[in-house]
């Protein structure tokens, strides 16, 4: 008799379970205070703060490389000046440019487009003149299942790169709203943007001077 109860009140339990609100218990374990949603302007700010990191990182390999590699015992256990920065600045700075750009489908959001491809040169110019070639029109893949993107020459990495320079100062408008406050460099002030962005290709213009003269020349008036 005991067993036949046991079995009875298992039964009933189990026919009372499906009915338990899943959504109730989610919203539970749901932390409050987590942003589980993309800010384009939050992730704008910190682009801007990851770029001068890395950059400043890379500096400091190159100092120590300079300055202290043959000194025993000074920064001989840190080997990642410029791995570190390398790896940060796909799986954190480009990462966030491309998570941004996916966040911005409105045709008002030109200028704030304009500003992240301006940042992605900047970070692989700076990434492809201390590493060479590395990957670039295959990078930011994952998520589409390229785990294994090809390496680009430097010669199309710096094609790329004017070509994204100059389709973003073509669609800047000084209609369209900015990131503003968000953007700690330059305020949002459209006119500073151009600057920087033609300032980036005269700069990676006088790069290829003596390598590819007809092309630097050619930016440079550009620029």
């Amino acid at each position: 008799m005991r067993i036949k109860i046991i079995c009875i009140v298992a039964a009933l339990g189990i026919t009372i379970l499906p009915s338990c609100n899943s959504d109730a218990l989610t919203d539970l374990n749901r932390n409050p205070n987590v942003i589980d949603f993309k800010v384009p302007e939050y992730l704008f700010t910190n682009i801007l703060l990851n770029c001068s990191w890395n950059s400043g990182s890379l500096m400091d390999g190159m100092h120590y490389s300079a300055r202290y590699k043959d000194v025993p015992d000074i920064g001989g256990k840190q080997y990642d000046y410029i791995t570190g920065p390398g790896f940060t600045t796909y799986s954190t700075q480009l990462n966030r440019i491309q998570q941004c750009m996916d966040e911005l489908n409105s045709p008002d959001d030109v200028n704030k487009i304009a500003a992240l491809k301006i940042m992605r040169v900047y970070a692989y110019h700076v990434l492809t003149d201390a590493m060479g070639d590395i990957p670039y029109s295959e990078a930011q893949q994952a998520l589409i299942g390229n785990y294994k993107p090809k390496y680009d020459t430097q010669k199309d990495i710096y094609t790329g790169m004017f070509t994204e320079l100059e389709d973003a100062i073509a669609m800047m408008d000084d209609s369209k709203p900015t990131f503003r406050g968000a953007d700690i460099f330059y305020g949002g002030d459209i006119i500073r943007w151009k600057k920087f962005a033609n300032t980036l290709m005269l700069r990676l213009a006088m790069r290829l001077s003596g390598i590819d003269e007809a092309t630097a020349q050619s930016k440079a008036l550009q620029a």
